[in-house]
């Protein structure tokens, strides 16, 4: 309704005392509100028709329904208005519109549709790098992986996020340091975050590399600690070189660890600032993670110092091995005793939590204080989006593209189809380590072996999905073969491990899916073989692998490559260069699995699975996602590639995955 004043005004010099009368706009009437639109997670449209009614309106407002705080329209009368504002991740708003002029703000609009401008969903992280080994023979303990915290990380929806678990550094042998923890890690779409390994404890003789986020005690000869990249120090031995030395623990995730005195050090103590995390998800000791290894001593097998708080390892007292960190708390390993190892390092953790229900898929999924945790002991996939319409099977990460549903298995589970699909099936192995001890002269690791088949006719039921791991890090100070990868099945379908590759004492490559290189050495004078591959047609499919390279024969030769599921390894030599890993495999079904599902590894267009990792001179395989570092690479996770060699070490296998997929 339009309503009018008017005031009267004499007109001066009238002689009548004419009356003029000023008319006042009219109040504004209610708009007609169009179809709101999403232009970012920040900015919205918000079209309308003005009211063919009541007084012109001079500018407009728009309401949203929940409320934004700072939503701001700039300004103007023509359609559509541009309304910014911080809109909560996940949630639907409405909109309401209406128009003001000097008289009076108008009637307000009918309301809008709903829209959500902010799909992404807001998570908090909790990621823990793998803890760092005991020193051994009188070492000390080992120090802890960083735990890193993100607050309100940005997930974009229907995104896939790699979750690489970090292991813990393996059991040090006498006279060796401890070895730095893996790295732990979440990457994906536009965000990577990467969370340091704890640092090995010092050896009896040998210092530990300061790479590690918290550093690792010192020793019986070496009793200064290392201090960490960031993290917490690790304590200094008490009685260095004598009969009573007292070694350092390894620092924790919420303090360093204290110089040892009538004792071995104890470990530094882990951080309880997680603790509503640990009670949700049931990880961490007692509220907390990531404690320091405690060091060891010399004289006393009685007195063994503890480790941190949050799963430290226990130091080892005379003629005893330190204790292992606890696994899914990146706490340290203790320190060896007397001619004794030291304590592996405790696996990493990784956690994603989000306000509200289910909204995502990936890990163990529990909810508690309002938060869904999604939870991974293991490396994974988180994926942003519920299983898509169209499944006709329940079991591991499902996504849809390109007219296809695909299951996607990085740890062993069940495929649960609900009718009879024809399937096309992708199933890789883990990839063995390499060689250990001299990295230099270590052979590659084999990849798993890769097996494919097209159009596989799975009937309604439930089918075991066991997914391979790749074989573990051979310790540095160890010259013995790398460890053989575990195999991945699907029904009838088998997938070998791949073969570790061979020592840098001069072994043989072990036979695998794909064999692992030959190892060198520096009197060789006979080519150390590389192994043989295993991989052959299985259950329906054609499977996939090729031997290890064999070593030259040369004085001083390089480790050689670890067969790939596409080509041989290459054969060591002085030659730099030489010892590649063989290939991966692609082609158009395995490209379009790699593209769907965020596996493998891209290069030049392609995806490749299954890649050989290579000796100390060469270069990995397509197919390991491995770039060659100095501290002994893993193959990459969800790859099934072979680890590499490096003059400081010997990387671990690239766990394997099993893909499905069928059309919509």
């Amino acid at each position: 309704m339009s309503i009018r004043r008017a005031q009267d005004e004499r007109i001066e010099g009238t002689p009548d005392g004419v009356n003029a009368i000023t008319e006042i706009s009219d109040v504004p009437d209610a708009p007609t509100i169009g179809t709101v639109t999403v232009t970012n997670a920040t900015t919205v449209s918000v079209p309308f028709t003005a009211a063919s009614t009541g007084g012109a309106p001079t500018s407009y407002t728009v309401a949203a329904t929940p409320s934004v705080g700072d939503i701001s329209t700039n300004a103007g009368t023509t359609s559509p208005r541009t309304v910014t504002g911080t809109f909560a991740s996940q949630t639907g708003y409405t909109f309401t519109i209406r128009g003001g002029n000097s008289t009076a703000t108008g009637a307000i609009s009918s309301s809008s549709n709903s829209v959500i401008p902010d799909p992404n969903i807001a998570a908090d992280l909790l990621i823990i790098g793998g803890g760092g080994g005991g020193g051994a023979d009188v070492g000390g303990g080992g120090g802890s992986g960083r735990v890193y915290n993100i607050s309100s990380a940005s997930l974009a929806e229907a995104t896939s996020y790699i979750i690489t678990v970090g292991s813990g550094a393996p059991a040090a042998v006498p006279n060796v340091s401890g070895t730095k923890g893996t790295d732990s890690s979440l990457i994906g779409g536009v965000l990577s975050y990467t969370s340091l390994g704890g640092g090995g404890g010092t050896g009896r003789v040998s210092y530990a590399t300061n790479d590690g986020w918290s550093g690792g005690g010192g020793s019986y000869n070496l009793g200064s600690p290392t201090a960490g990249n960031g993290g917490f120090s690790g304590g200094a031995s008490f009685g260095v070189g004598s009969g009573t030395v007292r070694c350092g623990g390894g620092g924790g995730a919420g303090a360093a660890a204290a110089t040892a005195t009538s004792a071995g050090g104890p470990g530094g103590a882990g951080t309880s600032a997680y603790s509503t995390w640990a009670s949700a998800t049931s990880t961490g000791v007692s509220g907390s993670y990531g404690g320091g290894g405690g060091g060891a001593q010399y004289s006393d097998p009685s007195q063994q110092a503890a480790g941190g708080s949050g799963g430290g390892g226990i130091g080892g007292g005379q003629y005893l091995s330190g204790g292992a960190g606890t696994a899914n708390t990146g706490s340290g390993g203790g320190g060896g005793g007397s001619s004794q190892n030291g304590g592996a390092g405790g696996t990493g953790l990784a956690i994603a939590r989000y306000l509200g229900s289910q909204k995502a898929q990936g890990g163990t999924v529990v909810s508690s204080g309002g938060y869904t945790y999604h939870t991974f002991l293991s490396s994974g996939i988180l994926r942003t989006e519920n299983p898509p319409a169209g499944a006709k099977a329940t079991g591991g990460t499902v996504v849809s593209s390109g007219g296809f549903i695909y299951h996607t298995f990085t740890s062993s589970g069940s495929f649960v189809p609900n009718q009879t699909v024809s399937c096309d099936v992708l199933v890789v192995a883990g990839g063995g380590s390499a060689g250990g001890g001299g990295g230099g002269n270590s052979g590659g690791g084999g990849a798993g072996g890769l097996s494919i088949q097209s159009a596989r006719s799975v009937t309604a039921g439930t089918y075991a999905i066991t997914v391979g791991g790749g074989g573990p890090r051979r310790n540095t100070g160890t010259y013995q073969t790398g460890n053989v990868g575990n195999n991945s099945v699907f029904s009838t379908i088998t997938s070998n491990g791949g073969g570790g590759g061979g020592a840098g004492g001069g072994n043989n490559g072990a036979a695998g899916g794909s064999g692992g290189g030959g190892g060198g050495d520096s009197f060789q004078t006979t080519s150390k073989l590389g192994g043989a591959a295993t991989q052959g047609n299985t259950g329906g499919a054609t499977g996939y692998g090729n031997a290890g390279g064999t070593g030259s024969g040369e004085t001083y030769p390089a480790g050689s490559g670890g067969g790939g599921a596409g080509g041989a390894g290459a054969q060591g030599s002085q030659t730099a260069g030489s010892g590649n890993g063989g290939i991966g495999r692609t082609d158009s079904l395995i490209n379009a699995m790699g593209a769907a599902t965020s596996t493998g590894q891209l290069s030049g267009g392609n995806y490749y699975f299954a890649g050989g990792g290579c000796g100390y001179s060469g270069t990995p395989g397509l197919g390991t996602n491995t770039t060659k570092g100095v501290s002994g690479n893993d193959g990459g996770a969800f790859t099934g590639g072979g680890g590499s060699a490096t003059d400081a070490g010997c990387g671990a296998g690239g766990s394997g995955v099993v893909i499905i997929r069928y059309a919509v």
